[in-house]
């Protein structure tokens, strides 16, 4: 299949006749050809990409025609670590298309209690995370947190820390343990004059890290192109790669971010906190620990003058 080609019977279609998914593949694979077979399966994606999120790898290999091996080659292929990691990216890319009411009414269509249904879709948040989340990828997007685009293993980047809304939750507690890590971390929202006095503050090489899920504020897009062309580096934790901003990053990890009602949820978001700190703190070695007994230190020093009244 050439890249400028749609995928219904091998017609080509004008740029504007391409659904979201087609224009996602297209992009993905660029100007590579593809095998009769896996061709198939990529036809198939663009097909039916609702039946593609909700079918098992064997499902969807007998509805097309193939084995499932080749339907996970043609997942990697799209940039996906597997079968699941493509059904996350093909659901979120259906998902970015709605509004908060449009989420609520698909989301309104289930059996059970509100309760069971938040709870549910958690646990298989964390499910897929723990199944898609490549660890190599994962400790790489850590060390880059770490140095940036500095040379010196030994200096750290200021890190920016951007997200609209509850976004900025995860990032957070990013911003309070790294600290105690002896990292230089600015949490910074979502825009406006508090972006302009820390990107002007931040030196070639610094890290702007963006948490972004479901849309897309027209803040960040112009946060990472700036960035970019600046010298920072751009990291992105979102929910697809097929976010605006993949144009304008340097790295990305993509997780689940599906909630049960009108707005996303943040498990897997601050799961993936907790595990980028704890890989922070291993690469960090001996520089965390002396960092945290000085915290330590000072902590308990501003406990024992409290707790004895200033005396």
């Amino acid at each position: 299949m050439q890249h400028n080609a749609s995928m219904r019977d091998g017609h080509a279609l004008s740029s504007d006749g391409l659904s979201r998914v087609e224009e996602w593949i297209l992009s993905k694979l660029g100007d590579r050809r593809l095998g009769k077979q896996s061709s198939r399966v990529v036809r198939a994606i663009a097909g039916a990409p609702q039946y593609a999120t909700t079918a098992t790898v064997a499902e969807f290999a007998h509805r097309v025609g193939v084995d499932p091996a080749t339907v996970v080659r043609s997942a990697k292929t799209l940039g996906c670590n597997g079968w699941t990691a493509l059904q996350q990216e093909l659901r979120a890319l259906y998902l970015s298309g709605l509004d908060a009411t449009g989420l609520l009414d698909i989301h309104s269509e289930r059996e059970g209690s509100v309760i069971d249904a938040a709870l549910s879709t958690d646990a298989m948040t964390i499910n897929s995370l723990k199944s898609t989340l490549d660890s190599d990828e994962c400790r790489r997007f850590a060390q880059s947190l770490i140095r940036g685009f500095h040379g010196d293993e030994g200096q750290s980047a200021t890190i920016l820390l951007f997200g609209s809304g509850s976004y900025l939750g995860p990032l957070t507690q990013f911003a309070h343990v790294g600290a105690r890590m002896g990292l230089t971390t600015v949490p910074v929202g979502w825009g406006g004059k508090a972006a302009h006095t820390a990107m002007s503050s931040a030196s070639r090489g610094d890290v702007i890290l963006i948490m972004n899920f479901w849309r897309t504020p027209a803040e960040f897009e112009a946060i990472a192109k700036v960035g970019r062309a600046r010298g920072l580096r751009v990291m992105l934790i979102t929910d697809t790669r097929f976010s605006q901003l993949t144009s304008y990053v340097d790295d990305i990890l993509v997780i689940p971010a599906e909630g049960s009602s009108h707005f996303p949820s943040l498990v897997a978001a601050s799961s993936l906190i907790h595990v980028l700190l704890a890989v922070i703190t291993e690469e960090l070695d001996g520089r965390a620990t002396d960092a945290i007994r000085a915290h330590d230190e000072i902590y308990f020093a501003l406990e024992d003058v409290r707790t004895k009244g200033g005396s």
